[in-house]
């Protein structure tokens, strides 16, 4: 509601209420209770009137701020889904380094003369034929708890700590495979049954 508005309702208010005054002044006893009665109920009026005018003044206010408050709310899913994955990429750009750490140590334990024995007694302890089909071709040495499983879990970091840990040395943790079965142990569920 305008100033302007606010100002003509009130003296309308006051001129109301004196006018009434000098009048009820000069009636009767029956007379007063009558205008009593058209007093509140204009007063009911006049008080109901300003308080939708009010309400219809500042609806506009109401759903500006639920309009600002959903708004406001999208902004902070969409900052949290930002967020999220940001930490995910970061996460995965982690866990691609350490692969890639992990996989440059693997190739200095591979060069290691105790990875060569660990070959040749593996070879020994099951023949030079793949367990699965039986092949004799392009014979493999698989890991059964795979290599990098073992680096992850033991937090080995160099070739000295790889030298010190048993558990890449374990030659019932070898098994003799052709290539083929190798790929295939490597990229199905035959490793876990195989376990």
């Amino acid at each position: 509601m305008n100033n302007n508005s606010e100002n003509n309702l009130i003296t309308g208010i006051i001129a109301f209420f004196i006018a009434g005054y000098s009048l009820y002044c000069e009636m009767t006893q029956d007379e007063h209770f009558l205008f009593r009665i058209i007093i509140v109920i204009v007063g009911f009026i006049v008080g109901g009137y300003n308080l939708l005018i009010y309400w219809m003044d500042t609806a506009d206010d109401r759903t500006d701020a639920r309009e600002r408050r959903q708004e406001e709310h999208k902004l902070e899913l969409k900052e949290r889904e930002e967020e999220e994955l940001a930490k995910q990429e970061g996460i995965r750009q982690q866990r691609e380094e350490a692969y890639f750490v992990r996989l440059e140590l693997r190739k200095k334990i591979e060069e290691m003369p105790k990875y060569n024995n660990w070959r040749e007694k593996v070879f020994e302890k099951y023949g030079r034929k793949c367990e699965i089909c039986g092949g004799v071709n392009d014979i493999e040495i698989h890991h059964r708890t795979s290599f990098d499983k073992i680096i992850r879990r033991f937090d080995i970091k160099t070739k000295e700590q790889a030298f010190e840990c048993d558990a890449l040395w374990n030659i019932d943790n070898g098994s003799v495979l052709c290539h083929e079965c190798h790929i295939k142990m490597e990229s199905s569920k035959i490793r876990s049954s195989h376990n």
